[in-house]
């Protein structure tokens, strides 16, 4: 792979000549979750930057999301990989089973055209801890001939570490326009924790209830309130309501009529929902979660805990919902801090990496031109 880091500030005030290039985003599929929801939003606004912006996916379904721009379905991969030989784009992939149908749809040597590009949003070897053939295969698209980017500095030294694989961090952006402070609901009866609800093996929402348990049985008037696109969970030791589909705005309510967020997560390439209620000005308690820290801050911003311990979870919880004083330094400061990961600096960023990733497109074809066997084996 090129040094890209060096080129890159040879001709970091190119300008692409086309003023309209093509860009093709690649999707495993429709289904809702933050890292799709975030490749959407890029979409949609890469194309109010004045580019030609497409989606390509396998089939699913797209209502939770205002998608403004056209959306391509495909059977499988390989109907997917076909369609994709035919177009002469910025190609992105955005999960590790579409790298190997990017990569083999831009290849010259197989009727390919196109620059290949991976916009990594997590190792997502984490995702599979029972499967290390699974795992080998996922970790092999970290060493393809592509254009590497992300936006998560975890993730970023990752695949500089441990990959050797250079990488651009465009930086991940929250909708400041919608999730901010706003006036609340006054409620006197309760007060009100907000927690993501997901039944997931990093995301221990098991032992988010116990913590909520043991707070609901140490402090009279707590209520709870959950989130997630999945079935609802009850917690029967105080009052609680689950929301199974949320729209931002309506989540942004939730945030700001809550006394406080609460995430217990073993890990996270960046976090979406904790700096979304950061930015509501809802105190946070969180864990050591890697791709967070980024952004959290101890004392600062929110409290942090080892990821899963009760005792510690409890007693943070506690502290911010009986000390006033913390709860509003940790708010203030979660406000100033989510208001640096807005979508102009993303798309700043985005718009140069294209700019220069068009200039580099030869030593790209080369590098393809090399390894073009390489992919093959990995598509299904």
């Amino acid at each position: 792979m090129p040094n890209l880091s060096n080129k890159n500030k040879q001709i970091s005030n190119y300008k692409a000549s086309d003023p309209n290039p093509q860009i093709v985003y690649v999707l495993p599929n429709l289904g809702f979750s933050g890292g799709i929801k975030n490749v959407l939003e890029q979409a949609n606004r890469m194309t109010k930057r004045g580019y030609n912006v497409k989606i390509h996916s396998l089939q699913g379904n797209l209502d939770w999301f205002n998608l403004k721009i056209p959306l391509i379905r495909h059977q499988d991969y390989r109907s997917l990989t076909t369609a994709l030989k035919g177009l002469n784009a910025v190609k992105i992939a955005t999960w590790w089973e579409t790298a190997p149908v990017v990569l083999e749809s831009c290849n010259p040597q197989r009727g390919g055209k196109g620059i290949p590009a991976y916009f990594v949003q997590d190792i997502e070897s984490n995702f599979y801890p029972y499967h290390p053939k699974l795992q080998e295969k996922v970790k092999s698209t970290y060493h393809l001939p592509m254009i590497y980017f992300t936006g998560s500095k975890w993730v970023k030294t990752q695949l500089e570490e441990n990959y050797n694989q250079e990488t651009i961090n465009i930086f991940n952006a929250i909708n400041l326009d919608i999730f901010k402070p706003q006036p609340t609901v006054e409620n006197n009866d309760c007060k009100q924790i907000i927690a993501y609800n997901k039944s997931d093996h990093l995301k221990n929402f098991d032992i988010t209830k116990e913590v909520i348990n043991k707070i609901a049985n140490e402090l009279d008037e707590i209520s709870l309130v959950t989130f997630s696109y999945q079935f609802e969970t009850n917690i029967n030791t105080l009052p609680h309501t689950h929301h199974s589909r949320l729209t931002d705005e309506e989540l942004a309510v939730l945030y700001n009529n809550s006394e406080l967020f609460i995430h217990n997560s073993s890990h996270e390439d960046f976090g979406f929902p904790i700096l979304e209620a950061m930015a509501c000005g809802t105190p946070v308690v969180t864990t050591k979660a890697n791709g967070n820290l980024e952004y959290c801050q101890d004392g600062y911003n929110c409290l942090l805990a080892p990821p899963n311990d009760i005792n510690a979870l409890t007693q943070k919880i506690k502290k911010v919902l009986t000390n006033h004083n913390l709860a509003n330094k940790l708010a203030k400061n979660g406000v100033k801090t989510a208001q640096k990961y807005n979508w102009e600096r993303t798309i700043d960023n985005i718009d140069l990496l294209i700019s220069n990733t068009l200039e580099l497109n030869k030593i790209i074809k080369d590098c393809i031109k090399k390894s073009r066997n390489s992919s093959c084996s990995l598509i299904k």
